[in-house]
């Protein structure tokens, strides 16, 4: 999810999350320079959940080792208020580290034959 600079940065968390409004960032039409960018990305509803499916790895589906608290972790980072958006001391403190997905050894396409 690594943008090109800040605005192509910010357009693809805007892409996942939805745009900006008034429910997921309440004075965001008051921060400078707010009202003179048009963000492509829509209010639509978030896609978090399909670019990051929950425990996808472990059922065959896209190869990602996320938990219920590992999904809950990174909405928590991309918050888009600032007022509301986890820390990073509080980050490192969440359930995710100590009760997420076991390690698990991977499996290639190759290693059934």
């Amino acid at each position: 999810m690594q943008g090109c600079g800040e605005l192509d940065q910010i357009e693809k968390i805007f892409r996942l999350l939805g745009g900006p409004n008034e429910e997921n960032w309440p004075n965001f039409k008051s921060l400078p320079n707010a009202k003179n960018f048009r963000w492509r990305s829509k209010n639509g509803p978030p896609q978090i959940h399909k670019l990051f499916p929950i425990n996808g790895f472990s059922t065959g589906g896209s190869r990602t080792y996320l938990d219920v608290r590992g999904l809950d972790l990174l909405c928590k980072m991309l918050t888009l208020d600032p007022k509301k958006r986890i820390g990073a001391a509080e980050a490192l403190q969440h359930p995710y580290f100590t009760e997420g997905v076991k390690m698990q050894k991977p499996r290639f396409v190759f290693d059934d034959e």
